[in-house]
């Protein structure tokens, strides 16, 4: 919706299949609160919390078998933070901390060495 010039409220997005693709709400034309995209299948692909234009919180992606691909902390839209990546299998492959998007320290594993981004052995 528009009001005032501005983009405002819900938006969203399909796939060529007529599978919803993305929605995304915006306020004074920036995107601003949950953003959630989906694949063609329906499986979600992606969820994000949106601040005045700027990625917040935490970001999470899926594997197209459902499990967690990654996950990474957010500020003002910039990495910071804890990073998590794993392999389709669910287990962890890679664990970052970064600060102001740079990485500060790092650790990878071989798949099914780590389990779950949870950190569980």
């Amino acid at each position: 919706m528009v009001s005032n010039g501005w983009s405002e409220g819900l938006s969203g997005g399909w796939h060529t299949n007529g599978q919803r693709r993305v929605a995304k709400y915006y306020r004074a034309s920036a995107s601003h609160g949950r953003r959630l995209k989906w694949n063609a299948d329906r499986s979600k692909l992606s969820e994000a919390q949106i601040v005045d234009g700027k990625l917040e919180e935490t970001f999470r992606r899926w594997q197209p078998n459902g499990t967690l691909a990654e996950d990474l902390e957010m500020q003002a839209g910039q990495s910071g933070g804890v990073s998590r990546a794993c392999f389709p299998s669910g287990c962890l492959s890679a664990e970052a901390r970064l600060r102001q998007g740079k990485v500060v320290e790092q650790r990878f594993w071989e798949d099914r060495e780590r389990r779950g981004a949870s950190g569980g052995a």
